[in-house]
This record gives structure tokens, sequence and C-alpha cells, in this order.
């Protein structure tokens, strides 16, 4: 497994943040917050900021369930750390 992993990584790329996120204790309520932030940053288009996965993807990825993840997405915005553009019938578009 954990060769699967390294091999990924190498394959598919990576993506850089700024070490607040990571260290950052207080701006998040839970760790679900802090991993469906990390999450849509990783999904970000890197000059607008916006982003579109489904609350499917974000709790497949951060391995919780949908309902988790609408939380803290809802909570994310609730904090300011990020803009939901609710699009009826397709994906929101969060930009962070």
């Amino acid at each position: 497994m954990v060769d699967r992993l390294r091999d990924s990584t190498r394959r598919t790329g990576f993506s850089i943040m700024d070490h607040a996120v990571l260290d950052d204790v207080k701006a998040f309520g839970d760790v679900y917050e802090k991993l469906i932030y990390i999450l849509l940053l990783r999904h970000a288009d890197s000059k607008s900021g916006a982003c579109f996965p489904s609350y499917e993807t974000l709790a497949e990825k951060a391995m919780c369930s949908r309902r988790k993840a609408v939380n803290a997405v809802k909570a994310l915005a609730d904090r300011g750390l990020i803009l939901i553009e609710r699009n009826v019938g397709r994906s929101n578009v969060y930009t962070v």
C-alpha cells in the first residue's frame, strides 16, 4: 500500500499550500473542516481559486459521510474561509 501511494504521488503531481493551513489550530472547528478545506485547495484553480467537487467526492476523499462534508463546507463558509456559489442541478462552485 505504501509503495502504491509513493508511486502514485510521483506520477500525478503534488499540491502546495501555506504552512498556516496545516499549523492553524483555531481557524477550523474540527479535523473534517481542515481536511475539506485542504481538499478544496487541492481542487482549486490556481488563478481564480474556484473549484466544484461534489459533496460525494469530498466525503469520499475525507473518509467521512456526505452529511459531515456538507456540514464542514457550511462551517467553512460561515467562518469566511470559502465562498459558495449555489447552482441548482449542478455542482456548487467554491472559491477558496
